[in-house]
């Protein structure tokens, strides 16, 4: 099977200048890699599971070899939006 790991999408004033945002705060063992995508895992209640969210381009690591985060593509163009919908409410089907 496919390995999930969970993590949060944070926003970055320097990365939103070149429209890239940051996969941040992520759990314990968990290994990311070039080329990952990102999807919603609808945990919270706030999104739906399984919008895709971008792609990560490149990962950030400390001296230890530790990842302390990704730098992600977003698969939406965020700049060039005209129209937000902000979801309220909605039902999970499976």
């Amino acid at each position: 099977g496919e390995n999930t790991y969970a993590g949060m999408i944070m926003g970055d004033f320097t990365l939103m200048k070149q429209n890239k945002t940051s996969f941040s705060y992520l759990t314990s063992g968990t290994q990311i890699f070039k080329g990952d995508e990102i999807i919603t895992s609808g945990k919270g209640g706030v999104f739906p599971r399984g919008i895709y969210v971008g792609t990560i381009e490149s990962v950030v690591t400390q001296n230890g070899g530790q990842t302390v985060y990704g730098i992600v593509n977003p698969a939406a163009n965020i700049s060039n939006l005209s129209q937000v919908f902000i979801v309220t409410d909605f039902d999970i089907v499976e």
